[in-house]
């Protein structure tokens, strides 16, 4: 057997690593051919003493994906003590079978293990689906945990083995030359085994220090136990199953798309005065060769606002560089020009097509597997997605500090809703061959929960009467009673609509205390509206003062707790830090005020989703459940049984056992909508109320 040793302190442990010195080798590492030694350690350990043993394991793979023919696991590693770990190394083609694949099982569902690893579920999607194990013991995820202690860091293990152990980070190897982590199936052996027995070595130290600061936090502690580890199970079978993808419906999105580009191309440039085409003609030949929009920002500034253009007068002013702003918002102030109005339309069309085609076209079919599926990563911490190494903290990072779900590879959660191109893309998510796609969503699921945790009587009482709430702003905004501006519906939809819009854009925009600037932005990017700063600032006035005023009473009382406890806490027990709530410098103070308002928000509703996605693993292991937003779920159902489905569904999602499970009591219900059909493009909504589950986590 190969070893790699460093003697331990006379207390047992790692030796200390003193700043400014060689970091010392890892500990006691080797290679071993089976797991004879580990399962006798952790039977002898539950013999002595009754308790389960903390285990921490890890993989070494041949690429980041198993589903490509030549990804396979490198190594399996496993730590029972700090210091130490035995390694099992595979070479390609091997796989375990036999005894050892029976040990391996047992380590991985035996009640006499705690088992413990960072970013495991990574892991685990590869032992599913390279060799066909199941894991039914894990209890603590060290990325996970850190990250719901302090989501301002990065919460790598690279970085957790600095901030908790002696051990240096993964790039510290004692002058060891750094492994290619895409490539550790041409490591040598020897080089391997420091970096694979140090990586679970690392997990199971930095577990315990990590463990006892959660257990110190008893609501943390509530909320990841009984919501945030058993929603990390449910998305390791979320990225197995992946998302079904229509290759020939995408080949013939690709296709209109690059015509529509090569068309508003030619027609900008038609639209150009010679004498602006001929000062840009170098940019707009190079551009054209790098297949880039040949109206570059220079371009369009000339166009609108210098003689050799329109020559407009700029009413909007960019804060660094002293240039008329480019804002989607700004332009869309001149659509009544004779010459900016259509140029404008055109550009914002182009750009729309550009992005769709460069983000989820040829950006997402680089993440299509060899099965024909997107089987893209979801984080639920803040952290690197792959432990890189000092280097690659931040290079790799992922997730989001506010709480909420994010994807990556691809980021299947932006793909958008609205838009000229949105349903032809969304008709390339098809389901598979005997199944609807489903999705439920929450109703108006953020205004909800802002309504409860704020206590704003106003809104409480529309949903009470089940008003919709859009309607409401819209009206009293608008100076229309509730009645006579439901009757536009029917009298002039088209007004209808445009009001409700703007309602929706106010309830939206300025739920958490929008500037008025910042909702002029708002509204267009987001609805189309278009608002002066004057409008703007009567909306959002009367909006806060008149119409709920509730809110602006919760954003002083949440700014107040935030700067005197230096952190905020969502109903459900979820903490969000903010070191800048007392800061001198008046910017980074504001903007952890806002953090303060809308994180505890945001990360209710995407709580809610995750506890509805852990509920419905348990209970329905075999459910399809393609992938999450922060406010949706969706997936596939039996074709023959998608009704009674969508009633089970609903039934978890309309009945979360707040009061139980983490002591909120909401002032109101949070009723989910239905959607299904042949593709995520063509859903219908299917509608219902549902009776409570017979059994909730």
């Amino acid at each position: 057997m190969l070893h790699v040793h460093a003697p331990a302190t006379p207390s047992g442990g790692p030796p200390p690593h003193h700043p400014g010195t060689a970091p010392p080798l890892a500990g006691d590492y080797r290679y071993v051919t089976d797991l004879a030694d580990i399962c006798a350690a952790i039977e002898q350990h539950h013999a002595g003493t009754g308790r389960a043993m903390d285990v921490a394991i890890d993989t070494s793979t041949q690429g980041r994906h198993p589903w490509y023919p030549h990804a396979y696991i490198v190594s399996f590693q496993v730590s029972i003590r700090p210091g130490q770990a035995d390694v099992l190394y595979f070479s390609r083609g091997q796989r375990p079978a036999g005894a050892l694949l029976h040990q391996i099982n047992w380590l991985l569902h035996t009640d006499k293990v705690k088992l413990k690893g960072a970013n495991l579920k990574y892991d685990l999607v590869w032992l599913a689906t390279a060799w066909g194990v199941e894991c039914g013991n894990f209890t603590m995820d060290t990325s996970v945990v850190g990250s719901l202690l302090d989501e301002n860091r990065c919460n790598s293990l690279s970085l957790h083995r600095r901030l908790f152990t002696g051990m240096g980070s993964a790039a510290d190897g004692a002058g060891r030359p750094p492994l290619d982590r895409q490539r550790l199936d041409l490591a040598p052996r020897q080089a391997l085994l420091p970096h694979a027995g140090g990586t679970a070595d690392a997990c199971l130290r930095v577990a315990l220090p990590l463990r006892r600061q959660l257990v110190q936090e008893p609501r943390l502690c509530n909320f990841y136990t009984k919501l945030l580890h058993p929603a990390l199970r449910s998305f390791e079978a979320v990225e197995r199953r992946g998302l079904v993808v229509d290759r020939q419906q995408y080949a013939l999105l690709e296709q209109d798309i690059r015509q529509e580009i090569a068309t508003l191309q030619r027609q900008l440039l038609d639209r150009l005065p010679a004498r602006l085409r001929q000062r840009h003609a170098a940019a707009i030949t190079r551009q054209a060769g790098a297949e880039q929009s040949p109206i570059t920002p220079a371009l369009l500034l000339d166009f609108l606002f210098s003689p050799l253009g329109c020559n407009l007068r700029p009413l909007r002013w960019t804060g660094r560089s002293g240039q008329p702003s480019l804002s989607a918002a700004h332009l869309a102030m001149f659509a009544d020009h004779p010459l900016a109005g259509p140029f404008v339309a055109l550009y914002r069309q182009l750009a729309s097509a550009q992005k769709m085609l460069s983000t989820y076209v040829v950006g997402f079919l680089k993440h299509l597997r060899p099965d024909g599926l997107f089987h893209p990563t979801y984080m639920l911490f803040n952290g690197s997605m792959a432990d890189e190494g000092d280097e690659g903290d931040d290079a790799a990072a992922a997730g989001t500090v506010t709480g909420r779900l994010s994807a990556r590879d691809p980021a299947v959660q932006t793909i958008p809703k609205r838009g000229q191109w949105a349903a032809r893309l969304r008709a390339c998510f098809p389901a598979p061959p005997g199944h609807v796609f489903f999705q439920r969503d929450y109703s108006q699921g953020e205004l909800r929960v802002v309504a409860c945790v704020a206590q704003e009587q106003n809104m409480i009482r529309a949903y009470r009467q089940g008003i919709d709430l859009h309607c409401q702003t819209a009206a009293q905004l608008n100076g229309y009673d509730l009645q006579s501006f439901q009757a536009l519906e029917q009298r002039d939809p088209g007004l209808y609509e445009t009001l409700r819009r703007g309602g929706k854009a106010g309830n939206f925009g300025l739920l958490y205390g929008m500037s008025a600037g910042g909702f002029v932005d708002y509204a267009w990017a987001t609805y189309g509206l278009v608002l002066s700063l004057d409008q703007a600032e009567q909306f959002r006035h009367r909006f806060l003062t008149q119409l709920y005023p509730g809110l602006s009473r919760y954003h002083a009382q949440v700014r107040a707790q935030a700067r005197r406890d230096g952190c905020v806490w969502s109903p459900l027990g979820r903490r969000r830090l903010l070191p800048q709530i007392r800061a001198a410098d008046p910017a980074a103070r504001a903007q952890a005020e806002r953090q303060a308002i809308n994180s505890p928000i945001q990360s209710t509703l995407s709580d809610m989703l995750l506890w509805t996605m852990a509920i419905l693993h348990r209970d329905h292991p075999d459910l399809w459940i393609a992938g999450m937003t922060h406010d949706s779920l969706y997936g596939y159902l039996p074709a023959d049984s998608a009704p009674a489905w969508m009633e089970r569904i609903q039934a978890v999602m309309d009945h979360l056992p707040f009061a139980e499970t983490f002591g909120w009591s909401p002032a109101l219900p949070f009723p989910s909508d239905g959607e299904l059909g042949p593709h995520l493009g063509a859903l219908k909504k299917r509608g219902g109320a549902a009776p409570p589950p017979e059994q909730t986590i």
